[in-house]
């Protein structure tokens, strides 16, 4: 929940921020781009819709992630609202 309100705040901000985000979804709601990051460095980075297209690291977790969800019956964001 308060999680959500923060990033409700800082959108409205219009500034510049970066966060490290574990919950894809959140990403896609409030990122304007997104960097996958691995042993340190950058391997993607794009807006949600071309990291699905490259069909690499963040699509594949974004899938796996929405299987999950659909698994347990929804997120974790979901359940604190």
């Amino acid at each position: 929940k308060y999680q959500l309100q923060l990033m409700n705040i800082l959108k409205n901000l219009e500034i510049e921020v970066i966060a490290a985000i574990h919950d894809l979804n959140i990403a896609l709601i409030y990122c304007d781009n997104i960097y996958v990051l691995k042993d340190g460095s950058c391997i993607e980075n794009g807006t949600h819709e071309e990291l699905m297209m490259q069909h690499g690291m963040y699509a594949s977790m974004y899938t796996k992630q929405q299987e999950l969800e659909q698994f347990y019956g929804g997120s974790e964001d979901e359940e604190r609202a």
